[in-house]
């Protein structure tokens, strides 16, 4: 079971989701059918609400990965680290609900293999919304206390290391991510794509505020 979103709305606060539960067998026959073959369905496509992590490491670099020829979901296309939420897994411990935070923080341990003392900083960027299927996706900015090397050689041992074939990284700049996203957007997934996207809204925001 993962979670679906069933709302959300924004504030100055953040973004606040109501979820519910939805089967992974419907959720990957949304995926592949897409929008136009599953919109007629009762409530619509039934698709789990994915969480997505741009990964910056302590030398100023951005990992996202090249999926493997063997997963259900675009495969042989670049991508950022993520999955869903499962909502008996990725509790919050203080309220006992579905957590995001929880769920990404796990995937980051799962697929990168980096204990979760070493993540400096977690911050939600916004949602995105793939458009030939309509899979909303939660996207994350972490920040982790470790060079990019010493990154890929912990990825080494995750458990979820055959998900994909390479992990890339490149300078955290936004001359540079700007000329791969629109050099190679064909090549990557939807979600990889609208969470590099919104990273890199991010990063030109940030350097607009920066004081002369």
């Amino acid at each position: 079971t993962l979670c679906q979103l069933r709302d959300y709305s924004v504030s100055d606060s953040g973004i606040r989701l109501t979820l519910g539960p939805v089967s992974f067998k419907s959720h990957i026959f949304s995926w592949m059918k897409g929008r136009a073959l599953t919109e007629s369905l009762a409530g619509g496509p039934q698709l789990g609400l994915g969480v997505s992590a741009v990964i910056v490491s302590a030398d100023q670099r951005i990992l996202f990965i090249k999926r493997s020829q063997k997963v259900a979901a675009a495969p042989g296309k670049f991508d950022v680290f993520g999955g869903h939420i499962d909502p008996e897994r990725h509790r919050s411990s203080s309220r006992q609900v579905p957590d995001p935070f929880v769920a990404i923080r796990n995937e980051m341990t799962e697929e990168l293999g980096t204990p979760e003392e070493s993540l400096a900083s977690l911050q939600g960027l916004g949602l995105v919304r793939n458009r030939y299927n309509t899979q909303p996706e939660l996207v994350f900015q972490c920040e982790i206390e470790q060079p990019a090397e010493a990154l890929l050689k912990g990825a080494l041992r995750a458990a979820d290391r055959g998900e994909y074939s390479h992990i890339i990284h490149i300078p955290n700049s936004p001359e540079r991510l700007e000329s791969v996203l629109l050099r190679y957007a064909e090549d990557f997934s939807p979600s990889g794509l609208g969470a590099l996207w919104l990273h890199l809204l991010a990063l030109k925001q940030s350097q607009e505020q920066k004081p002369a």
